[in-house]
């Protein structure tokens, strides 16, 4: 129901998925608040505030919890034995430094984004696999505009990104950027709600969003 009111919510749940796993395992870490003493993953600063979805994913498993309490009430008060599917193996524990040790950020290049997998156990094919889903969802400014004004010193602006779709990243992210615009969302592909072939489409004709795609 959430997802089909707000198709965006999608997209954020699938990065979460990744974010969490990437870590180290599947584990649910990204949920946990932060504790005295501890900021947690989702304050860092790739997830904190572009992070969706985590109030979905905390109302699921609240339904899930009740059922287990229904089903051991019924067990409990009559004998009646039923199985409930489970298997979660939620971690207990989540520091945010983490996340910049292991998580790629949008600014790594090819060669640096296939020795980050590769010290993940993944190859090639799959980190190419993952990156699709860049077909759906949103970026923000502050996470590419070093294509548009500070690339290198050679170059203040990507010169492999096509200079209609620069042109076009301007006018939306200016270099005078204020607190507002600098949140900006921007889709990742023309078709962000939809996972489709567009995102590598857009790609040949060098019109990526982010250095890493």
């Amino acid at each position: 129901m959430h997802i089909s009111n707000n198709l965006g919510l999608g997209a954020g749940i699938i990065r979460m998925y990744f974010y969490d796993c990437f870590l180290k395992g599947c584990d649910a870490s990204m949920l946990l608040d932060s504790t005295p003493g501890n900021s947690s993953e989702k304050e860092h600063p790739a997830n904190n505030p572009s992070m969706r979805g985590p109030e979905v994913i905390n109302e699921a498993k609240a339904r899930i919890e009740t059922l287990f309490t229904i089903r051991d009430s019924s067990y409990k008060l009559g004998r009646i034995k039923y199985a409930i599917p489970a298997g979660r193996r939620d971690g207990h524990v989540s520091i945010c430094n983490q996340v910049s040790q292991n998580l790629p950020p949008p600014s790594f290049n090819s060669q640096q984004l296939i020795g980050n997998f590769v010290r993940k156990g993944m190859p090639a094919e799959e980190m190419v696999s993952l990156s699709g889903a860049h077909s759906i969802g949103i970026s923000r400014c502050f996470s590419f505009s070093n294509i548009l004004y500070s690339f290198n010193i050679t170059h203040a602006q990507d010169p492999s990104i096509d200079p209609g779709y620069r042109a076009f990243l301007k006018t939306k992210c200016p270099s005078t950027s204020t607190n507002s615009n600098r949140d900006l969302p921007i889709q990742l592909d023309p078709t962000p709600t939809h996972l489709d072939n567009r995102f590598p489409m857009e790609l040949t004709k060098n019109r990526g969003l982010l250095t890493s795609d």
